[in-house]
């Protein structure tokens, strides 16, 4: 697959970088930055676990379920008060 710059300004910091760098082409400067973001992509850790989203996604539903079921009317000033620390 041949990668094409056509964006200018791509094609600008990418000779800049080139130049910066003694890099024999532009397409040295394009392996090596995306080699640089997957290392850096895949060091990092995700910030939230799946076995985390999926505690929370189930503890949530759970609590849906609950107050589907109650069928009370909702009490906006209650639940506004609760935000705001005035309960």
């Amino acid at each position: 697959m041949t990668l094409t710059i056509r964006d200018k300004e791509i094609e600008s910091m990418a000779e800049r970088l080139r130049a910066a760098t003694n890099a024999a082409s532009v397409e040295d400067v394009v392996r090596r930055a995306l080699r640089n973001e997957l290392a850096k992509t895949e060091a990092e850790p995700m910030a939230v676990s799946v076995e985390d989203r999926r505690a929370f996604l189930k503890a949530f539903r759970a609590d849906l379920a609950a107050n589907a079921q109650r069928n009370a009317p909702f009490d906006m000033k209650a639940f506004s008060d609760e935000l705001w620390g005035d309960a």
